[in-house]
Formats: structure tokens, sequence, C-alpha cells
């Protein structure tokens, strides 16, 4: 795969929590979340590692557990990757906590015969098939809840949203497909805050954005995003719960 990736955080005081992470065979978006943030200040957090801790570690995992031979269904590889960063940090923290840092995960594999693809919690993949039509694969249950409802234990719960943290159990509920080599033109994997051009500010069809990424870059979309929130400070158009969010893309086309 050939591919193409910017990511930019919400805010350049702040860390960026998304991680991405390519190969020549393979792409790994990751969309970290931490809900310690909104504990009291006098109130410990159960897990001492942020988002962008567990994010990294959990890519890192994911590489190593999706470039294996023979290869593993990618959502064995998740399930493994996750139990291994529990137990990474299981002494020291209490991982089965509802506050452990999360990320929703999008992914895409090239096999011999076929593009493999993977979508856990709301970041989204679109593909642009030689047909010309485009599919986006996306679980939008999380975006669905109120920043409220989010911090509660909802997640990873029948009735709730399934993201990666610290459940393996939670993998099986991904999204997973195929489609086959001669079928596909190009792909984009997109963290929420990226897709929002799209998915919540509706500036562009996924046709248009993939177009709009092959003219000027991955960088376009998020461009796109920033003019939006600049333009709505108060949330008030788009009703959200921070003015911007961390924005990845990563952009694959066939050799």
């Amino acid at each position: 795969m050939r591919v193409s990736l910017v990511t930019e955080p919400g805010f350049s005081a702040w860390p960026n929590e998304d991680f991405a992470v390519v190969t020549n065979t393979l792409a790994v978006l990751l969309d970290g979340g931490a809900f310690s943030a909104v504990l009291p200040a006098a109130v410990a957090a159960p897990c001492t590692h942020d988002a962008r801790w567990f994010t990294r570690a959990l890519g890192a995992r994911l590489v190593a557990e999706l470039s294996a031979e023979p290869p593993v269904w990618i959502a064995e590889g998740v399930a493994r990757a996750i139990d291994g960063v529990a137990t990474q940090h299981a002494k020291t923290c209490e991982v089965d906590d509802e506050t452990h840092p999360s990320a929703a995960v999008a992914i895409l594999r090239e096999l011999p015969d076929v593009y493999e693809y993977y979508v856990l919690g709301d970041s989204t993949i679109v593909f642009d098939l030689a047909d010309g039509t485009q599919v986006a694969r996306s679980d939008k249950r999380l975006s669905q809840l109120a920043p409220a409802e989010r911090e509660r234990a909802r997640r990873n719960v029948r009735g709730g949203y399934w993201i990666a943290s610290a459940n393996p159990d939670a993998a099986a509920r991904g999204r997973q497909g195929h489609i086959g080599h001669g079928d596909l033109r190009r792909a984009a994997l997109l963290s929420d805050g990226a897709a929002a051009v799209v998915e919540r500010y509706e500036l562009l069809d996924w046709g248009s954005a993939l177009d709009a990424m092959d003219k000027d870059g991955p960088q376009a979309i998020i461009r796109a995003a920033r003019a939006a929130e600049d333009s709505d400070p108060q949330a008030e158009r788009w009703p959200r719960g921070k003015v911007h969010d961390d924005a990845t893309v990563v952009l694959c086309r066939p050799e």
C-alpha cells in the first residue's frame, strides 16, 4: 500500500491522544480517551497511565500481532493486544476500573488476495470501490451518547458501546470484513475528529472528501474541520464537548 498520514492535536498545549502507525501492508489508527480526566482533583486515578500512553502501548502490540505469520484474524489480534497491555500494567493499576484509558480502533491490512478491515468504536474507514461507490464503516453508538453518559459505566457492557480498554472480549464486537484487491481504489482511516467534516458538520460527502485528500493530501480534511470549528467556537451550530478534537487521517492506495 502507498500511505499518507497526518495527525493534529485538538489544542497545541494538550498531548495528542490519537495514534497511527503504518507498515507496507498494515495501517492502524487509535483514537484515545481517558475518563480519569473527569475525576475530582482529590481522587486518585485508579490507573496512573493516560490515554496517550495507552494508544501507543496498544498500537505497538497491534503491529506485532497483526504482522505475524501466519496471519491471525484481526479481532483475535486485537484481543491479544488488549490483554497484553492490561497485563503490562496490572501490577501497578486497577485495570478493571471503568476509568481505565480506552481507544477506538480502525485497521486496514493487506493480505495476498484481499484487504481486511476492522473498526471498534467510533473511528471510521471509508472505501472508494472500483464501481464508484463509497462505503463507510464505523460504530456510531459512542458518538450518539452525551458526554455525561460516556463518563458512566456504559462501556463494554450490553446496551452500551464497545471500545478497546482492558477487556479483550470487546474485540469480538468490532466490525470486520474484506474487499478484493481489484475492487479497492483507495481507502481512508479517520478518527472522529477528522470524520466530523462528513459525519457531523456535513460539509462534504465521502466522495468529495476522498477527492480533496487525493488533491491536497489528507491534511485537507483536517483543515476543513478546523475551519468549521473556528466558525462555531461556542459549539452552538454543532453541539460538541470541546471546540477542537484530535484529528488523524491515514489515506491508503493500492500499489
